[in-house]
């Protein structure tokens, strides 16, 4: 790798530009560029407002926010009817980033957790509510069966299961396996 100015690209390099895989700042927009195989997989404007291209994090990333409230905003500018912006949440049974595996009946495919900070001891981040999307049943040849499961938790006690939709629609408010259209 090397640190340089790259006359044809009027940026500063820092990487290896001559096997095409580098991280750059431009002079020209004053943007940072992440490089690999010779295209800009992504770029951030001078500002840190605006992130362009397919940025991937392995590991834990955080929005924060010291004065306010932190915001993650997707908009979607589209006359297409169907056109929206989307959260996927997605589970493979492997260890290995990248490789795509059947789930399994029981699995946790994924959580929206909502956490707060306790009063007692040293304080810290606790679950007081989550969604998840548990798989129920085995893996089909193109769907995935899954409950859909909402707990909250109250001041003595951890979050717990509170009420479940079914893979059948049907749905149990204080019980785990509901047995008619709305069981409570």
């Amino acid at each position: 790798g090397h640190v340089g100015w790259d006359h044809g690209l009027s940026r500063t390099v820092l990487g290896d530009h001559a096997n095409d895989s580098y991280w750059a700042v431009t002079y020209s927009s004053d943007e940072l560029f992440g490089n690999i195989n010779g295209t800009d997989k992504f770029a951030i404007d001078a500002t840190a407002t605006q992130v362009t291209g397919d940025l991937r994090v392995a590991g834990d990333a955080y929005i924060r926010e010291g004065n306010g409230s932190a915001n993650l905003y997707m908009e979607t500018y589209e006359v297409d009817a169907g056109a929206n912006s989307t959260i996927v949440l997605r589970k493979s049974d492997h260890d290995t980033v990248g490789t795509v595996t059947q789930t399994d009946d029981g699995d946790y495919l994924g959580s929206l957790v909502f956490e707060g900070v306790n009063g007692a001891g040293t304080p810290a981040f606790y679950t007081s509510s989550y969604i998840s999307a548990i798989q129920n049943g085995a893996a089909g040849s193109t769907y995935v069966p899954s409950d859909l499961v909402f707990a909250t938790s109250t001041s003595t006690s951890a979050a717990a299961e509170r009420m479940r939709i079914t893979k059948e629609g049907v749905i149990g408010v204080g019980t785990t396996a509901p047995t008619g259209r709305i069981h409570i």
